[in-house]
């Protein structure tokens, strides 16, 4: 009887391992609080949380010009950075890559006929 108990709560513990969160939704490794610099035809500043389903929201501050436009995106898993600064049909979309701990790409905003690069960090 008492191998039967053992065997039962071992089996019930590896049941359990093979059932945890990280199976049924991984978290980001980019999650977390990003800010950097934009620079080309306009220049300035971004921040952006990355929360763990790898979504972007944040802020973007241009120099000279006194506006702060919204950030929004998404990371993929291999690191991917895609997102938008204003509107989908006036503003910036910026690309890139991220590593563990910084990230770099590039920004267009056709609409305006303006480019330039980005980079940044995780806080």
């Amino acid at each position: 009887m008492k191998k039967q108990i053992l065997l039962f709560t071992i089996i019930l513990g590896l049941v359990t391992l093979s059932c945890s969160k990280s199976d049924d939704q991984q978290e980001s490794e980019y999650q977390g609080t990003w800010s950097g610099t934009f620079s080309g035809d306009a220049n300035g500043i971004w921040s952006a949380l990355i929360d763990s389903d790898g979504v972007i929201t944040g802020t973007a501050n241009f120099n000279g010009i006194g506006s702060t436009l919204q950030l929004k995106g998404s990371v993929s898993p291999s690191g991917a950075f895609q997102a938008t600064v204003g509107t989908a049909s006036n503003g910036a979309q910026f690309s890139g890559q991220l590593s563990e701990t910084s990230g770099s790409g590039t920004w267009i905003n056709t609409a305006l006929s303006m480019d330039g690069t980005w980079d940044g960090t995780r806080q």
